[in-house]
């Protein structure tokens, strides 16, 4: 099934959308649509109008879309940073780009890429863009709206900027998109964006406006990059027809051209299934051509696309094969889960068995077994209360908790041994032996501790015949 991708190019009085069907490895032009945005009305609600009405003319829901911004919505800075991996450049970026902003950092949304700057190899230069926050999420709502599912989000012109080094029609010069009186120019050094920059030209759009604010952004660029810029062709963008761009190749002394929409599609062999009616398309045309070969780019989206639709068309048979290895290690798993299942069964019922058998051999008048555990418990439980004092002088306390706090009180460690235990109902008396006399203190003392007895008394502490342990009687009374 052909997948499709859209490029929505948003200008300020107009919407132009070119869609694309990627089917195996070929990019075909499905559709071109353009709607203006109504004049009477703000820009967020006439954008909205326009979308709505293009909408009804194609669907948008199942198509990966491209959207450019208008040019007056972002700007560019270049700055030069330390190091060039991605992940410190984001913790680092905003920071290094505030003092250049004339609002809070917070304000606004960033992207970057790699700038290259003439005679800086191996800086770290990056070409920042900037947009407002609140206008970003602004365009967002709109685009929720349509159910247009954006995977790019990117500035005007920049993915003709890209499809013009990548194709090796432009190398090293510049690359102007005129919208109205708005003029985005780009310089390009060694097939890499090196600057960008969007001026409002007053006045009627001529050749030598166009010229003028180029000139500018060259010296802007050298004065960064330290060395010269060399310019060795121009190419321009926006049905300007051909005199503009001869005059724009006169003043500068290089060669100039035109890139139409019929240009790109056969730089970039194309076919044609509907050419665009006019050359406003170029930038949509451009921007699913982009989006579709998976090219770097200023990208405002939320997720970026991690392959694009060509690459994975590209390595269909890898991921076949990978998919097969993936179903492989599943069976795998589910077998080795099976397998425990199985055996942890079997251990469970060797266990049982062994409970069973332990059972029968410890009380072997019980002739029915259903539950040897639960029955266990309820014989040591039977058990437990025939060791108990029915009269025990303590209420409440069995033979085997009395035995238990004496032996609390006689730690191991004092080398202590009890000989004999003797339980009354009024009284308890301790015979054994011991190391020092200071041991039998230290029993009597903890035994009084427990709150249990009433007195702790010693009847007697005497020496044995080898004089190395000594022998005692302690008297314990009850409360």
């Amino acid at each position: 099934m052909a997948k499709k991708i859209t490029g929505i190019d948003i200008r300020e009085d107009s919407v132009y959308v070119v869609t694309l069907l990627l089917n195996r490895k070929m990019l075909a032009i499905e559709t071109a649509e353009s709607c203006p945005i109504p004049e009477d009305k703000d820009f967020p609600e006439g954008l909205a109008d326009a979308l709505a009405e293009l909408a009804a003319r194609m669907n948008f829901f199942d198509s990966a879309c491209a959207v450019s911004l208008p040019a007056t919505d972002t700007s560019f800075r270049v700055i030069e940073l330390p190091f060039s991996e991605p992940k410190k450049i984001k913790q680092i970026l905003k920071f290094e780009i505030e003092p250049s902003l004339a609002v809070p950092v917070d304000e606004v949304k960033l992207d970057f890429m790699p700038a290259s700057l003439p005679g800086r190899e191996g800086k770290s230069d990056i070409l920042t863009c900037i947009i407002d926050r609140k206008k970003m999420s602004s365009y967002r709502r709109t685009f929720s709206g349509f159910r247009i599912t954006t995977s790019t989000i990117t500035a005007r012109g920049f993915s003709i900027a890209a499809l013009l080094t990548r194709s090796g029609a432009l190398e090293n010069g510049a690359f102007i998109d005129l919208d109205g009186k708005i003029c985005t120019i780009s310089l390009i050094h060694e097939k890499k964006i090196a600057q960008v920059r969007s001026v409002n030209i007053i006045g009627k759009m001529e050749a030598a406006a166009a010229v003028l604010e180029l000139q500018r952004t060259i010296a802007s660029l050298e004065d960064l990059a330290g060395t010269d810029f060399v310019l060795e062709k121009v190419v321009v963008s926006g049905a300007v027809g051909e005199a503009f761009v001869d005059r724009i190749g006169e003043l500068l002394e290089c060669e100039a051209f035109e890139v139409t929409p019929e240009d790109l599609s056969e730089k970039l062999n194309l076919e044609s299934g509907s050419q665009p009616k006019n050359d406003g398309f170029i930038n949509a045309l451009a921007l699913a051509t982009a989006e579709a070969e998976g090219l770097a780019s200023i990208n405002f989206a939320a997720s970026r696309s991690l392959a694009s639709p060509m690459q994975f068309v590209e390595n269909k048979k890898s991921l076949s094969v990978t998919a097969a290895l993936l179903i492989l290690l599943f069976g795998i798993f589910m077998f080795d889960i099976l397998y425990s299942i199985n055996m942890n069964s079997k251990r469970e019922n060797l266990i049982k068995n062994t409970i069973a058998s332990v059972f029968k051999s410890t009380f072997p008048e019980v002739k029915r077994i259903v539950d040897p555990v639960q029955q266990m418990k309820t014989k040591m439980d039977e058990l437990g209360e025939k060791l108990g004092l029915s009269g025990a002088p303590v209420e409440g306390m069995k033979t085997l908790d009395l035995l238990n706090e004496i032996s609390a009180g006689v730690p191991v460690s004092m080398g202590t041994e009890i000989q004999s235990i003797v339980i009354s109902p009024v009284k308890i008396i301790l015979s054994g032996t011991t190391k020092t006399f200071n041991n039998i203190d230290a029993i009597k003392n903890n035994l009084e501790k427990t709150g249990i007895f009433t007195a702790v008394t010693i009847g007697s502490a005497n020496t044995d015949r080898s004089g190395k342990y000594v022998r005692f009687k302690l008297m314990i009374d009850f409360q």
